[in-house]
């Protein structure tokens, strides 16, 4: 995995100050337009828009769209809430 800046901006789903990325797939590590990220301090699916800002997932329409990359955001969500639950992840203070 590769980390990455990103122009500063907030979570839309709980106002954290949101100024990396962490690259887990295949393609390019820097994120493009249409890229997909789930924040770290509540797990809420997002997407890069035409300039790099982060906007909510409609998971309805990338169910319909794509139904692979639906079911991978779904399980990386569970498991992003699982390990904290768990003490397994720690989420950073301090939003």
């Amino acid at each position: 995995m590769v980390g990455r800046t990103v122009p500063n901006q907030t979570c839309p789903g709980c106002s954290a100050k949101l100024e990396a990325a962490t690259h887990a797939g295949p393609g390019s590590p820097s994120p493009n337009p249409g890229d997909i990220s789930v924040c770290l301090y509540c797990q809420m699916p997002l997407r890069f828009n035409d300039e790099l800002r982060l906007e909510p997932l409609d998971l309805e329409k990338l169910a319909l769209e794509n139904p692979e990359s639906d079911e991978e955001v779904k399980r990386v969500v569970l498991t992003m809430k699982m390990m904290e639950s768990t003490g397994r992840m720690r989420v950073p203070k301090g939003k």
